[in-house]
């Protein structure tokens, strides 16, 4: 979910149509708008035939970008970037750039400005190795921006937070052969990305699903997954500043994960 205002918020997702005209065994983009009174659906183009569905929203200026995925006609995943236009008032699909061989998918968005908008994900080689995947719209089209790959035997982005053009973070989990997997947190500071060291979990593996905060600090929430612990999930927290300093936080609670910040 992200809003522009008080009465310009947007929540998207996916849904299976169920109109005895419809594909019921497909899946359909969903993006509903908050006008500061009431929600409302608003229509949506989908890129496959059968499945198609948005994970992350931005919006800035009025704008509004909307990313996911799509199944395609050879039954490969590709990223889905859908873009509200305010003058007419519509969603429509942003050109595909499909930079990953095997596939590719976006999971989170967010937006500084109507000329500025960020999207990351994952991408899969040829190999089947996955990498990291960070689009980037400037006001005219959507570009990928070259990210970082720390991690050995794959890397994945699951949410990014833009600050500003040169202030932009992203977070994931960075898999590194031979030892747990590690939170990824990178940060853009106008001309490339930097890897910030990952916290000791000990034997636990961690990762990062969303990200949240302003000048003044930053908060990305996930889990951790203990195999000397016979495996239990616990939740957790990342904690950073502008300084790029950070710390690592447990949560108390039931066992289980923090998907949203």
């Amino acid at each position: 979910m992200a809003g522009d205002a008080p009465d310009d918020v947007w929540a998207v997702g996916n849904f299976l149509p169920d109109a005895p005209s419809s594909n019921q065994d497909a899946t359909l983009t969903l993006a509903m708008h908050f006008d500061g009174n009431r929600w409302i659906s608003t229509p949506t183009p989908d890129a496959g035939p059968i499945f198609n569905t948005l994970f992350g929203v931005a919006a800035a200026g009025g704008h509004a970008w909307g990313v996911g995925a799509h199944l395609n006609r050879d039954f490969n995943v590709r990223g889905l970037i859908e873009t509200w236009d305010p003058a007419v008032g519509v969603w429509h699909i942003a050109d595909s750039l499909e930079p990953g061989p095997q596939r590719d998918l976006l999971f989170g968005a967010s937006a500084s400005s109507a000329s500025d908008a960020w999207a990351v994900g994952e991408q899969q080689n040829s190999a089947g190795k996955f990498g990291t995947l960070v689009e980037r719209w400037n006001g005219r089209q959507w570009q990928v921006v070259p990210s970082p790959d720390p991690g050995a035997s794959g890397n994945h982005l699951n949410s990014v937070l833009a600050l500003g053009a040169n202030d932009v973070w992203a977070v994931g989990q960075r898999k590194d052969a031979g030892s747990p997997d590690h939170e990824l947190v990178m940060h853009w500071n106008g001309s490339a990305w930097w890897v910030l060291p990952p916290a000791d979990h000990g034997t636990a593996s961690a990762a990062r699903y969303s990200m949240s905060g302003n000048s003044d600090g930053l908060w990305a929430v996930g889990e951790t997954t203990d195999p000397d612990a016979g495996g239990h999930r616990s939740s957790s927290a990342f904690g950073c500043t502008t300084s790029l300093k950070s710390s690592s936080y447990h949560v108390p609670g039931r066992i289980g994960q923090r998907s949203g910040a």
